[in-house]
């Protein structure tokens, strides 16, 4: 793994210099920095390629506790670590007193998405495609009595029986279709937040046009958080 030096009051190198991701083990840190040495991280930072690196802390993840990287993975921690970072703990802000829901955890991304909302404390709930998958996500602490078949149809009843009639103050889609979305969007709690990373670019045309009601429920009446990536 790379070894980086972790500093937060100036600039890494020329910004004409291209961004790098990695993954890394924090060697030293500025006097500011929140992130122990020690402490596994996934960053991005500008320079050349090297064992040792300066970037700012913002530019730094860390790990979560219960992943052990391999140097293979650095695609996986170094891309879409960032993204579920900032999904999970920037706009949904969760902690023990949330409820979460991954569509498709079985993927790579939902992996990342349950494992971090796991560490967090959150009452975490999945979707999964096969056996394989649902295996994968009780290996990562996840209860198998809080993960659904998505084979089955989704529908809201079946999403509130899951979770005890408790409704979800965080839904990370990563693949559903604009029904499975619908009922999702129906489980949400007042001012949870709905985050959307999926490439169904249908859908996302359909809500623009038709509007939320097509989901049965108006955004600014729930006060519900909207995001979806390109």
């Amino acid at each position: 793994m790379f070894c980086v030096l972790l500093i937060q009051n100036s600039d890494p190198t020329d910004k004409s210099d291209p961004w790098r991701e990695a993954l890394g083990v924090v060697s030293s840190k500025g006097k500011f920095s929140t992130i122990s040495v020690g402490a596994k991280v996934s960053l991005t930072y500008r320079g050349s390629i090297s064992t040792i690196v300066r970037t700012l802390e913002q530019y730094v993840h860390p790990l979560p506790e219960n992943i052990i990287p391999e140097a293979s993975d650095t695609p996986i921690w170094s891309i879409l670590f960032p993204t579920v970072h900032h999904s999970v703990c920037t706009l949904a802000q969760l902690d023990a007193s949330k409820s979460a829901f991954v569509q498709g955890g079985g993927s790579v991304l939902g992996q990342v998405a349950v494992s971090l909302a796991i560490e967090l404390g959150a009452d975490v709930y999945a979707s999964v495609q096969t056996e394989e998958e649902s295996l994968i996500l009780q290996n990562l602490g996840l209860g198998v009595d809080h993960i659904l078949d998505a084979r089955d149809v989704l529908q809201r009843s079946t999403i509130i029986r899951l979770t005890g009639d408790r409704e979800l103050d965080f839904v990370l889609n990563t693949h559903g279709s604009e029904e499975e979305i619908s009922q999702l969007w129906t489980c949400m709690a007042p001012r949870g937040t709905f985050v959307d990373v999926s490439a169904n670019k249908e859908w996302k045309m359909m809500s623009r046009v038709v509007g939320w009601t097509r989901w049965g429920l108006s955004a600014l009446e729930g006060m519900i958080l909207f995001v979806s990536g390109t």
